[in-house]
């Protein structure tokens, strides 16, 4: 833009006179040159402004970005379930749901939190976020963590195939124009899934860490958020010293 101003007003200056170079006034040279030059000091800042706001605009958007779900937004092709898959989630909800220690091969539903996870997309320590996607849109633009751990009181699952889940949870603001749904370290859900045991692994002497199995794919794969932590609050300033000192 600034290019384009420069080549505007050159165009309409056309020649220039050879300043007086005795002239004491500093403007003369605007004044000689007709109103070019004066319509060139003024677009310059005008350009420059924009520029800066344009680049602190795409500068913000960028440092959020790495958050963000990629893929298109299908609001006409809603996310869908098998008919049978639907049948086997409400014949587990008749139920109570399982342990981990006790779970049985085939479709299970378990409750517990998110204690780890293989990889995350960032945030506060120990509440990283795991899963993420816009909201309304479909898996195809979902992002997460490749396994991430389920924790009840009797020990503890694995969970695959987390980028083809059906996440059920509240929308979140995550910039002025997109709402992201998440999945965070220390959330409480409700997972129903394909349940594999296999051989308890993990230490004997904490039950609830010993890894039963896992949860994959078959049918379908459903995590509902059931309960999240509310945020720590920050620690209060240090009180002042108090005025009042001890007398010898």
């Amino acid at each position: 833009m600034i290019a384009f101003v420069l080549q505007l007003a050159a165009g309409r200056m056309g020649p220039s006179p050879v300043p007086n170079t005795t002239d004491s006034d500093p403007f003369s040279m605007l004044a000689d040159s007709g109103g070019p030059l004066f319509m060139l000091a003024l677009l310059v800042p005008v350009a420059v402004l924009v520029f800066w706001v344009g680049s602190r605009r795409v500068s913000k958007e960028r440092g959020t970005s790495a958050l963000r779900p990629r893929g298109r937004v299908f609001f006409d092709q809603p996310r869908k379930r098998s008919e049978r898959w639907r049948a086997t989630v409400k014949r587990l909800e008749a139920r109570d749901p399982s342990t981990t220690a006790t779970a049985k091969p085939g479709p299970v539903r378990l409750q517990g939190v998110l204690v780890n996870a293989s990889e995350n997309l960032g945030g506060v320590p120990g509440r990283e976020c795991v899963w993420r996607n816009r909201a309304g849109a479909s898996a195809a633009s979902a992002v997460g963590a490749e396994m991430v751990f389920l924790q009840d009181d009797a020990g503890s699952v694995s969970i695959e195939d987390l980028e083809n889940a059906y996440v059920i949870a509240a929308s979140e603001k995550h910039s002025f124009h997109h709402e992201n749904v998440s999945l965070y370290l220390g959330d409480r859900i409700e997972v129903l899934g394909h349940f594999t045991p296999e051989a308890p692994t993990g230490a004997e002497g904490h039950p609830s860490e010993r890894v039963y199995g896992t949860l994959t794919l078959v049918d379908g794969l459903d995590m509902r958020l059931l309960e999240r932590p509310k945020p720590e609050p920050k620690p209060d300033d240090a009180a002042p010293p108090s005025s009042d000192t001890a007398q010898p």
